[in-house]
């Protein structure tokens, strides 16, 4: 049985806006890039025997869940979310594509989640680096631990970008972010040339006792030439707009030099030399 709406959600703190329509739109592209760039919905799974349940952490307008709904009927899937536009829009997109096995509720992934202990085969984790400040971390993944049942996977997936970045201002951007993000708390790394976050997911999950630990890595190209590019493109172009309070507010930059650094970013992402590869690691143990 899913669980009544919570009421009285606290103030999330999402770095950018979480009912903005254009923050919407940039997730319904990035999971698309994702889910192609990491070559499907579960490229480190074979089949998904025995799983009949997996809720979806942080899902945002529900991309995740219901492609995971279309192409597994027989498993129920729930995806929570903060946000009351995302999850509105990802309720609406169920009933259009028919999709009986899929669910969305409003739910704060930094409080106690409205499940019973052991609800769930399998809990996913799709980039939360926005979301989750690094001291609640522990907490955060302690209860997708108590949620998940014994035998159960929990899963994992971050980006890293920022090391193989040949592109002066695509790099000045990302370290802009990365530095704004440490100031608030969030990330791992105080040299704004990372988030730091993946080399501690295996930690943290040995951390929570899950066995049987492991990992997968994936590419995310985005350079001149290859299908991504455009896609990144779009990308850039809303997250810029959606993170300049966001970096200006850290006093890192301007609001006058944010826009020539979005036109340099365009300019630089159409040019044919144009060469990023970012890493993305997928990490899943059982309980």
């Amino acid at each position: 049985m899913l669980p009544e709406q919570p009421q009285g959600l606290s103030e999330n703190t999402y770095v950018v806006d979480a009912e903005s329509a254009i923050e919407m739109a940039r997730l319904l592209d990035q999971d698309v890039l994702l889910t192609e760039s990491m070559g499907g919905i579960f490229p480190e799974h074979q089949t998904l025997d025995g799983i009949y349940d997996i809720v979806d952490i942080a899902c945002g307008p529900g991309g995740w869940v219901q492609n995971v709904a279309l192409n597994y009927p027989e498993v129920e899937i729930i995806g929570i979310d903060i946000s009351q536009k995302m999850i509105a829009y990802a309720n609406a997109q169920t009933q259009v594509r028919h999709l009986t096995n899929a669910h969305f509720r409003i739910m704060n992934v930094l409080e106690p989640l409205t499940f019973p202990d052991a609800s769930f085969d399998l809990v996913n984790i799709r980039l939360i680096i926005g979301v989750v400040q690094r001291e609640m971390f522990s907490k955060v993944l302690a209860e997708c631990y108590r949620i998940l049942r014994p035998n159960g996977i929990l899963r994992w997936t971050e980006v890293e970008a920022g090391n193989l970045i040949y592109a002066p201002a695509v790099r000045k951007l990302t370290a802009l972010i990365y530095n704004a993000l440490y100031q608030r708390g969030y990330g791992f790394s105080t040299s704004g040339e990372s988030y730091g976050l993946p080399p501690k997911m295996r930690t943290f999950l040995r951390d929570l006792g899950m066995r049987q630990i492991q990992q997968k890595a994936h590419v995310l190209d985005v350079s001149a030439g290859t299908s991504q590019n455009q896609s990144f493109y779009d990308n850039m172009n809303m997250m810029i707009k959606l993170f300049e309070p966001f970096m200006v507010e850290a006093g890192l930059i301007t609001e006058e030099e944010v826009d020539q650094l979005h036109q340099e970013i365009l300019n630089e992402i159409r040019h044919p030399d144009f060469f990023v590869l970012n890493f993305i690691l997928t990490i899943w143990g059982i309980k």
